[in-house]
């Protein structure tokens, strides 16, 4: 994979949005409160200043225009100290939003494997005679789309300092030109054929659906994280809808100041004292990144205990290096190293963390929440124990067992849901730990080690106790 560094954590906190706006107006304030609900840092550039060309009006373009958005980003880059090192997503505004945060942006990004990534679009814009030029692509969305690209900031700076160009010219066929070139040379830009990270709108409509919280699209079973209506009216009236229900609430932008700090919104009345098991018995590729997707959780660390256990001495430098930067941030940070089997483990976690807390959070190290107010929706339907269904991408496999597993997948059914058995993370109200307890006492010796969770799930039915499963949100997958 393509890493300018080895800290996942440095790359997000070097993520910037940049964008271009003129003037004041309720598109613009709908982009601006996705980002805020997202914890998503931009800057705007162009405020009050004169908008010199680029006029299109129901996919017919009215007039050139549209580099002055170059220009002002060439401006900006030039007081960016060690451009290298940061990670620019440069978009549009009157008709974009953004359904994920800094954390999942940057993790898909690289994961693209390329210094720079532009969206793509059905339709080759502006000049419809440049199509025969493209490469094949595996699905439709196979023309460049200026609307939205990431990349490190010295690749993006050379990008747009290439040719000069005026204000008048067009800037998706300025990036066009760059990327016909790109592809004879160095290969530094890629599209994103499958809407991985961006989503655009035009011509698309009937691959999109939304589930639980998400947009989906249909076609290449993803979920995008930016959202961009490049397109005619019912193109941006749909993104209207769209955000409705991203959001869950009426527009109201009005009352929106564009300085307002809306990172902590409160999904629960209350906050609960909580207490996250991390248990590092799975193989993951990087234990790195499963401490920063614990870190980076939206809930506040003053009401949470971690709780770290593991048995394999190579993970020992990894745990202390992470409790020495981090361990401070939380209520109380505990590390225990074992010699025991999973159940065991688990069973003694379970023990020492009664009355302790409201709730336990049982989570192996390689199923991470990558929707960082996973915990705060999980508690509002908690009524007793429940997992948050787990995708493993590229894959049908999910983290339950049910007769109607594949309604529940598919998100056809949505809600919580009684299931026969969960893995991976377990969400526990702390009156039912002895419960949880007593089921891995029952019957252990039939079971291998690694199956402690059918154990818990088989046996907590003993009690009375239901299994529950909850897919009303997009919550996390495998690493």
């Amino acid at each position: 994979m393509y890493f300018r560094d080895n800290n996942y954590s440095d790359g997000i906190d070097r993520f910037m949005v940049i964008t271009v706006a003129t003037e004041n107006n309720e598109e613009l304030e709908r982009f601006r409160e996705s980002c805020h609900y997202h914890n998503i840092p931009y800057k705007i550039l162009g405020l009050g200043q004169e908008w010199t060309g680029g006029e299109a009006k129901n996919g017919v373009l009215l007039n050139p225009g549209g580099s002055q958005k170059i220009n002002l980003l060439k401006k900006e880059l030039q007081d960016y100290p060690d451009l290298g090192n940061h990670i620019i997503l440069f978009t549009d505004s009157y008709d974009v939003i953004f359904n994920g945060d800094p954390k999942e942006i940057v993790r898909r990004f690289r994961e693209m494997n390329s210094p720079m990534v532009f969206s793509a679009e059905k339709t080759c814009w502006p000049d419809d005679t440049l199509k025969e030029k493209y490469p094949n692509s595996p699905t439709e969305y196979k023309f460049l789309n200026s609307g939205g690209f990431i990349g490190y900031g010295d690749h993006i700076s050379k990008l747009i300092n290439e040719v000069e160009v005026s204000n008048e010219y067009d800037d998706q066929l300025y990036y066009t030109e760059r990327y016909f070139e790109d592809l004879k040379g160095d290969k530094n830009m890629i599209l994103d054929y499958n809407q991985f990270l961006f989503q655009t709108m035009n011509e698309s409509l009937d691959d999109l659906t939304f589930i639980s919280g998400k947009t989906f699209n249909k076609v290449t079973k993803q979920f995008p994280l930016i959202l961009h209506a490049n397109g005619g009216p019912i193109v941006k009236n749909e993104l209207n809808n769209y955000y409705k229900k991203l959001f869950k609430k009426p527009l109201n932008f009005n009352s929106l100041k564009v300085d307002e700090d809306k990172s902590n919104i409160n999904i629960i009345k209350t906050t609960y004292d909580i207490t996250i098991g991390l248990f590092l018995d799975e193989k993951v590729p990087d234990i790195n990144q499963t401490f920063d997707h614990i870190r980076f959780l939206n809930y506040p660390k003053k009401n949470t205990i971690l709780h770290i256990t593991y048995s394999d001495t190579r993970h020992t430098y990894k745990v202390n290096m992470f409790s020495k930067k981090y361990s401070k941030l939380f209520k109380d940070f505990k590390i225990t190293k074992h010699n025991d089997g999973k159940i065991t483990s688990r069973k003694n976690f379970l023990i020492n963390s009664y009355n302790k807390t409201d709730y336990v959070i049982m989570m192996e190290s390689n199923h991470i929440f990558r929707n960082i107010k996973s915990i705060q929706l999980l508690l509002t339907e908690c009524q007793g124990i429940i997992t948050p269904m787990i995708h493993k991408e590229g894959s049908d496999w999910v983290n339950f067992n049910s007769k109607e597993k594949d309604l529940y997948r598919s998100y056809s059914k949505s809600g919580v849901w009684d299931v026969e058995n969960t893995f991976g993370i377990h969400i526990i109200q702390n009156d039912l730990i002895p419960f949880c307890v007593s089921s891995l006492y029952l019957g252990s010796k039939d079971y291998e080690d690694g199956d402690w969770d059918i154990l818990l799930s088989n046996n907590l039915k003993t009690y009375g106790h239901r299994t529950q499963m909850s897919n009303t949100n997009y919550y996390g997958g495998i690493i």
